[in-house]
């Protein structure tokens, strides 16, 4: 699916994603949760860390940019980058519990959503409204990191066929 055009679709959208990544997971045994296999040495848990975590980044540029403060957005150009901030997200969380993660899980969620609602759909939707966004739409930032990023992982999870 292109990006959605309202904010109304988009909220739509990362609802829908974000249930069925819910639905697949609820289904699934504990222990499946920690058998690295979904994304190279990625546990499901593993996975559900990195969706919170791009949420929390998400969360965290979006109001520290609104309070006027500088937002910290990584050289893109350097090869590697993306890797890194993975890997590092990935050895930071390895000690959490499974309980642990899918309560952070639930709750950044609701922040997500709590956040889009409040944005004011022209914002959402204006090239270059905000400083740390560069010249791209707020929306490709939502999407990127909520319903776009659900989808993505999604997949992975699907193809362990659990």
């Amino acid at each position: 699916m292109a990006k959605p055009k309202s904010k109304a679709q988009l909220l739509s959208e990362i609802r829908a994603r974000h249930k069925r990544l819910e639905e697949k997971i609820a289904g699934m045994p504990r222990e499946v949760f920690l058998v690295p296999r979904t994304v190279g040495a990625w546990s499901v848990k593993d996975t559900i860390v990195h969706i919170t975590a791009w949420e929390k980044t998400l969360l965290y540029r979006y109001h520290t940019g609104l309070a006027g403060k500088p937002v910290f957005m990584p050289d893109w150009s350097i090869r590697g980058t993306l890797g890194a901030i993975n890997r590092k997200i990935f050895e930071d969380n390895l000690s959490r519990s499974l309980d642990d993660v899918l309560a952070d899980f639930a709750a950044t969620y609701r922040q997500i959503l709590a956040t889009v609602e409040s944005i004011p759909e022209a914002d959402i939707f204006a090239p270059g409204k905000y400083a740390w966004t560069g010249e791209k739409k707020l929306l490709d930032y939502i999407w990127g990191n909520t319903a776009g990023h659900y989808a993505e992982h999604l997949a992975a999870i699907k193809r362990m066929k659990i």
